[in-house]
């Protein structure tokens, strides 16, 4: 065994070493022992021993070895009995691993770096007090060191005090831009959220020629452009910000309430998830400033190079699993609008319109978000002339969706975002796990609507405190795994937002309109109510027997509209109400033949009329009397809601093929686009960031600074997505990654249908005969055609200027299929 002895070199000249051993073996029937040590001579300024005991149940052994170091003679004949001779080999003391602050030398350190996040944990041998930032040095030798500035989290840090360690003291420091990032809650920057205008019909849109000449002018929807939002939200943190490459959201917007947008409450991080993280770009912290790089490319423009001395060890891997089988991306809706509708005749007339808020009015008024299990919920009440005017809830959150799924069907949802997959298996009959029977998938949905209600109330221009009309349209959303989201248009005096949802399960609308006694003994009596509401009372699914990735989306199918009209009139002392409800009611329609209830029908007519004594009077106001006018500013009403337009959301979408990909659907919908003519260059994006990637994970001998985002060549190549140093005493070990990601070639696929419905506006109805114009978009622009279709037994009539829903039946013949 050789032995290896560190000493200092001696003077030129001086006499050679020679080693010399002994070794003595002695039966004894009561140990074994191996003793050995060097007996140097009084000029040999070292010494060893050891001694080593070992038992055996035949014998007992007794091993001794001495070793000594003895100076040779100069005159080339030995001073002793010759030995084994040493040859001395001059060497110099192991480089140390080295992880510093101006504090001392770190006995323990791990320092990690991702891109997004820096961090690094020392320990102390000292009771330190550190200042709020520290230069972190990490060096290996003589070599030159890594320096980090970074801020000390003064929040976390642990002492320990011992006999045996003394005192050690553990701190943190964190990269102070990468920090306010992620953490920074932000004010809101949207102009028209921050301060909505109230001069805004709750219909009004930017397109010529669809607005009646009579409304005054109004000024031009607010827009602020997406890259500029992100910018300014990194500077609101104080982090400067840069996009590497060319930007493909320049020219974008966001528009006051048709491409809605908030940044309250959000960070930096968030902003840039929503847009640049959602083509595939990496947000990387260098120092004080964050960059967004693209898929592929790097902060750096040629790589370094390695020398394969400071590879410890090399790992390679080859993952192509996230490569998706198609891409399917979404512009923002094109909404379109219809003509005008008219006024219902028993509600109040045209009125001017609404002017600015007093302080009081303002006061009065409230925005409040209130906290819910899963979310948050968002409730307006909008106050003019003293007088509640609007009042909104909208409920947003994360739903959770779970369906039972076959095991040859999991594969399509491993690689889409939101999944949850948990294997179900049988149970034999002595209790132990059988075989895998299903799949219980579990998708979530962040931050999505829920639901959206609004009510809007007027008053008689002569009297303010006579309500004369109340609205209350109200909508749910409904999910399953095979929903995909869409943005849908929030739009309220106090609040306005462009939020993803889901397939519209619950669309509910209630009118109530009111006249008063105006004249005589009974002003200001209630004289009559007419309440009417159409509801929505079934949904239909295309392939619903289907397994989940392959079912259509829910679609509404039956409304009901039903009518209740109410009138007050006083005989001598008594007060009598008379009522009547009409409209359409479901009624189960049963088969002939088995007896058995097939589906729901609808039937229309007259449902209840009556007649009753009244024991209390109806509501009752203070009516100016004649002659009286009301305060200036007080009758000055308008009906958000006044001049009704429908309107129809055209999809703009797109999809690919990526060819050698997976079974999986890379999905997302950027409500930012007003056309879809970026989506090809959005798609080339994403598939980029998902496509095959070789990884390269590396061991080092010296510590090197290649941060994120550096370009790396031979024998590592790629760029750097991780770098980590960590320190134990003298040793210490520093980790690199590194990607090399391929874009994979992309193929044009139509866009399948999700059903074979048309909506449409209604044009005339001649008896059972609508026509209807459904709009299309035809390049940049809105085309429309005429469609005759026939109403059916069942459906009410609907308006001129509603939208209808248009299917084709078994007979090919088009028909009115909802509303």
């Amino acid at each position: 065994m050789p032995i290896i002895l560190l000493g200092r070199r001696r003077q030129a000249g001086a006499a050679p070493f020679e080693f010399s051993s002994r070794i003595r073996l002695t039966p004894r029937r009561t140990a074994f022992v191996f003793r050995s040590y060097v007996r140097p001579p009084e000029n040999v300024p070292f010494a060893f021993g050891s001694l080593i005991r070992l038992r055996t149940a035949r014998m007992a052994v007794r091993f001794t070895s001495y070793a000594g170091l003895r100076p040779g003679s100069s005159g080339g004949s030995p001073g002793l009995p010759p030995g084994t001779p040493v040859n001395v080999i001059p060497g110099a003391i192991p480089k140390r691993w080295e992880l510093s602050c101006p504090l001392g030398r770190a006995v323990r350190s791990s320092y990690q770096h991702d891109g997004e996040t820096e961090t690094v944990t020392l320990t102390l041998k000292t009771d330190a007090r550190p200042g709020e930032t520290l230069k972190v040095f990490a060096s290996l030798g003589d070599a030159p060191a890594i320096a980090r500035h970074l801020t000390v989290d003064r929040r976390q840090y642990e002492i320990t005090r011992s006999r045996t360690e003394g005192t050690t003291t553990v701190i943190r420091a964190y990269n102070a831009a990468a920090e306010r990032a992620r953490t920074f809650a932000l004010p809101e920057l949207v102009e028209w959220v921050r301060s909505p205008r109230l001069d805004y019909p709750g219909d009004y849109v930017t397109q010529p020629g669809l607005l009646p000449a009579s409304p005054p002018p109004l000024p031009p929807l607010r827009r602020v452009g997406v890259s500029d939002l992100v910018r300014r939200g990194c500077a609101a943190a104080g982090v400067p910000f840069s996009l590497i490459g060319p930007d493909p959201f320049a020219g974008e917007t966001w528009q006051e309430k048709r491409r809605e947008y908030s940044t309250g409450g959000r960070t930096p991080a968030d902003l840039f998830g929503d847009t640049y993280g959602a083509l595939g770009y990496r947000l990387i912290v260098r120092g004080d400033a964050l960059y967004g790089v693209p898929p592929g490319e790097s902060l750096t423009g040629e790589g370094d190079a390695f020398t394969r001395c400071e590879i410890e060890s090399l790992t390679e891997r080859g993952e192509g699993a996230q490569v998706p089988g198609r891409i399917r991306l979404s512009a923002a809706e094109r909404t379109v609008l219809g003509p005008v509708v008219p006024r219902d005749p028993d509600s109040d007339p045209e009125e001017a319109e609404e002017g600015e808020q007093t302080e009081e009015d303002k006061r009065r008024s409230w925005k409040e978000t209130t906290p819910t299990e899963n979310g948050f919920t968002v409730s307006t009440g909008y106050v003019w002339n003293g007088l509640l005017r609007q009042e909104q809830q909208v409920e947003i959150g994360r739903v959770e969706v779970t369906e039972g799924v076959p095991p040859d069907q999991i594969d399509r949802y491993g690689l889409s975002g939101g999944y949850r997959a948990v294997p179900i298996y049988a149970h034999n009959e002595d209790g132990s796990q059988g075989a895998l029977t299903s799949y219980s998938v579990t998708r979530t949905f962040d931050r999505v609507l829920i639901s959206d209600t609004k009510t809007t109330y007027s008053y008689h221009p002569d009297c303010p405190e006579a309500l004369v009309r109340q609205q209350t349209t109200k909508r749910g959303f409904g999910y399953t795994l095979s929903t995909q989201a869409r943005m849908v248009g929030v739009s309220g005096t106090l609040f306005s937002a462009s939020l993803p949802g889901g397939d519209l399960v619950e669309n509910q609308t209630e009118i109530i309109t009111q006249a008063w006694y105006e004249e005589g003994d009974l002003a200001g009596y209630l004289k009559s109510r007419r309440t009417a509401g159409k509801r929505l009372v079934s949904v239909e699914q295309a392939r619903a027997e289907d397994e989940p990735d392959q079912r259509g989306p829910l679609q509404s199918r039956e409304y009901v509209t039903q009518t209740l009209g109410e009138v007050y009139r006083k005989i001598g002392p008594v007060w009598h109400r008379h009522y009547g409800t009409t409209g359409g009611a479901t009624v189960p329609l049963y088969d002939l033949d088995s007896q058995e209830a097939v589906r729901l029908t609808v039937r229309t007519g007259a449902l209840q009329t009556g007649s009753e004594v009244m024991r209390n009077e109806p509501p009752r106001v203070e009516w100016p009397k004649r002659g009286q006018t009301p305060e200036e500013g007080e009758g000055a009403d308008t009906d958000p809601d006044g001049r009704l337009r429908n309107e129809i959301s055209l999809p703009q979408h797109a999809a690919w093929r990526v060819e050698g990909g997976g079974t999986g659907t890379a999905e997302q919908t950027f409500g930012m686009l007003e056309t879809p003519t970026k989506l090809p260059w959005f798609a080339a994006l994403i598939a980029h960031a998902n496509g095959p990637r070789v990884v390269q994970e590396a061991q080092l001998s010296v510590p090197r600074g290649l941060l994120p985002g550096a370009l790396i060549s031979s024998p590592v190549s790629g760029v750097v997505e991780s770098l980590s140093i960590s320190t134990d005493g003298p040793k210490g070990t520093a980790s690199l990654t590194a990607a090399q990601v391929t874009a994979p070639p992309l193929t044009d696929l139509p866009w399948a249908a999700e059903n074979d419905r048309e909506r449409g506006f209604v044009v005339s109805v001649s008896g059972a005969q609508v026509m209807v114009n459904v709009p299309y978009l035809a390049g940049s622009n809105v085309a429309y055609h005429p469609r005759l279709a026939t109403l059916l037994r069942g459906f009410s009539e609907p308006e001129v200027g509603g939208v209808v829903e248009i299917a084709t039946n078994n007979a090919g013949r088009s028909v009115i299929a909802g509303g």
